[in-house]
C-alpha cells in the first residue's frame, strides 16, 4: 500500500473518530475569536481603550489596576496583529476544545494569559504589553503535552494530528520566540515579548496538568499533577515577591 493511500485512510479514520467522540460546537473558540476582532475595531476608534486596558506595570503597581493583567490580552497593536492571533486560535483551539471540553480550554487560556502577563510585568516593568499570543502559547503547550503523553490514545491522535504538532512547534520556536508579539517600547515600537510567551507556555501547560482531562482522554500521573501545581504556586509566590518588594 502506497504512502499516499495510507495517509488518506488515516485521515478518513480520524474524521470518523472525531465525529463519534464530539459533536459539540467549540463556542469558546468562536466567542474568543469574534471578541478579539470586535475589540480591536473599537480600538481603532479611540485611544482610550489602549490607555485604560493595556498592561502598564506602573499603573498596576502604584494605582492597583490589576484588571490590566487580563484585559491587555484582548487588545492588539494592528489589524495584522489581531488577525494573526485569531488565525492561530482557530487553527489550534477548536480541536482542543472538542477534545478536553469548553471549561478546560477556557481555564488553560486564561491561566496562560495571566501567567504570561504577570511574568512580563515582573521581568520588564518599564514596557507596556498587549496581545493574545501569550494565551495561544499555552494552547500550543497543551497540544504537545496531550499528543505525546497520550501517544497511544487514538482519540487524541485524531484530534491532535501530526500536522498540528508541527504547527505548534513551528510557531513556538520561530514565531513566538523570534519574530512576533506583545510588548510595546515607550516609543511605541512593536517588539517581541519572549518572556510573556514563556510564561503563557508554562502557565497554560501546568494548569491542564492540574485540572486533568476527560475520561475519554485519560489521566495524568498524580506526581506530575502535583509537580505542576507546585510550579504554579511557587511561581505565583516569586512573582508576588518581585512585584511588592523589588519593582
Amino acid at each position: 500500500m502506497g504512502i499516499l493511500k495510507k495517509y488518506k485512510i488515516r485521515v478518513s479514520e480520524n474524521k470518523k473518530i472525531r465525529a463519534i467522540n464530539c459533536k459539540t460546537l467549540p463556542w469558546f473558540t468562536i466567542l474568543l475569536s469574534v471578541s478579539l476582532l470586535i475589540i480591536y475595531y473599537f480600538q481603532t476608534l479611540t485611544q482610550n481603550i489602549y490607555n485604560q486596558f493595556a498592561l502598564d506595570p506602573l499603573m498596576v503597581e502604584y494605582h492597583g489596576e490589576y484588571y490590566r493583567i487580563l484585559t491587555s490580552v484582548f487588545l492588539h497593536g494592528s489589524w495584522d496583529h489581531v488577525i494573526g492571533n485569531v488565525v492561530l486560535i482557530l487553527l489550534t483551539s477548536w480541536r482542543l476544545e472538542k477534545l478536553i471540553g469548553h471549561t478546560r480550554i477556557m481555564i488553560v487560556y486564561l491561566v496562560a494569559s495571566i501567567s504570561g502577563s504577570i511574568l512580563s510585568m515582573v521581568v520588564n516593568p518599564n514596557l507596556t504589553y498587549l496581545g493574545a499570543s501569550i494565551g495561544v502559547a499555552g494552547l500550543f503547550g497543551i497540544t504537545l503535552v496531550l499528543r505525546y503523553y497520550f501517544i497511544k490514545n487514538n482519540v487524541v491522535k485524531a484530534f491532535i494530528t501530526g500536522w498540528q504538532v508541527v504547527n505548534s512547534v513551528f510557531w513556538l520556536l520561530i514565531i513566538g520566540l523570534i519574530i512576533y508579539d506583545l510588548g510595546l517600547e515607550p516609543s511605541g515600537t512593536l517588539m517581541i515579548n519572549n518572556v510573556g510567551h514563556i510564561g503563557g507556555l508554562i502557565g497554560g501547560t501546568c494548569s491542564l496538568l492540574v485540572i486533568n482531562v476527560s475520561k475519554k482522554v485519560g489521566n495524568f500521573n498524580k506526581y506530575l499533577r502535583v509537580s505542576a501545581g507546585a510550579v504554579l504556586i511557587l511561581g505565583s509566590i516569586w512573582c508576588a515577591f518581585r512585584i511588592y518588594f523589588t519593582m
